[in-house]
């Protein structure tokens, strides 16, 4: 038998393996079950912890994406060396022929980690919402408890809020936010992918406060704006960097210097800015002084 043959069939004997599993796995929560379950957590009126096999438990379609592989990484790390310290949240949802599923509430990647461990079972916490604004709420309140979420997700959230019938006054209620942060964040749902996306990708996310700063901006002048921000602290770096030849400094500073004149005659500058970019051209000039 060749290596190759013998290959596959220790994979179709691992796969065969895991279905077998995923089958018995199954079989310990039968429809009836999960019906006896779903009417202890109404009669008890508060969540019930119990033992959910982790491949019966469904991803909520609004978990947040992006950056999942390193965070996961992590978890795996944690869990393997202090093992699960918060347990995930899953509620109970039926479906139009009353079928019932596990979906995760919150959680998602401590759950994607116990897969990656091996790990077949997990004890959760259980909840049942009368509504879809309820879950979402609770999903929120979950997620930015355990984890800080950029300001994009939360505006997502806010959004898929709003589509379940709650006003921007309840959502702030809900979520013991200010109406006003609330408004302003449902308005990054208005910016392009494109936009968001480049904003994540630097190497600091703005503050909040600033990304306020630019919601008048149409998206072209708040790519400008970023490209000012990014340019007077790339500057504000450059200058720390003393041990470089002074051509290379002078080069640096020139080009930076001949980009925020591009940008700034554009745009009214604050006075922090303005002292820097004073700064820049009079380090450009005594460089190129003493060369």
């Amino acid at each position: 038998m060749s290596n190759l043959t013998k290959g596959s069939d220790a994979i179709g004997k691992k796969i065969k393996e895991h279905m077998i599993r995923d089958q018995a796995l199954q079989q310990e929560w039968p429809q009836e079950r999960r019906e006896q379950l779903w009417n202890a957590v109404l009669k008890s009126e508060q969540q019930i912890f119990a033992k959910i096999p982790v491949n019966l438990i469904l991803a909520s379609k609004n978990i947040r994406r992006g950056g999942d592989d390193a965070e996961i990484s992590k978890l795996v790390s944690s869990i393997r060396s202090d093992g699960l310290i918060q347990s995930p949240v899953v509620c109970l949802e039926k479906d139009d022929s009353g079928q019932i599923s596990f979906v995760t509430v919150a959680g998602h990647r401590r759950l994607k980690a116990l897969e990656v461990l091996g790990i077949c079972h997990v004890d959760c916490a259980i909840k049942v919402f009368s509504k879809e604004s309820d879950r979402l709420v609770s999903s929120f309140i979950e997620n930015d408890v355990r984890k800080n979420m950029d300001p994009f997700d939360i505006a997502v959230a806010y959004s898929k809020m709003k589509e379940s019938g709650l006003s921007a006054a309840e959502i702030a209620l809900r979520t013991n936010k200010d109406i006003s942060s609330v408004n302003r964040l449902l308005k990054f749902n208005t910016w392009s992918d494109d936009l968001v996306a480049r904003i994540r990708s630097m190497d600091k996310l703005p503050a909040v406060r600033d990304l306020f700063a630019l919601l008048p901006l149409k998206e072209g002048e708040i790519v400008d704006r970023l490209a000012l921000d990014r340019n007077i602290d790339g500057a504000q770096s450059k200058k720390e960097q003393s041990d470089k030849q002074p051509s290379i400094r002078l080069a640096a500073h020139e080009k930076r210097y001949s980009t925020l004149t591009e940008i700034v005659t554009k745009y009214d500058i604050n006075d922090a800015q303005k002292a820097i970019f004073s700064k820049i051209l009079t380090e450009a000039k005594i460089i190129r002084k003493a060369l």
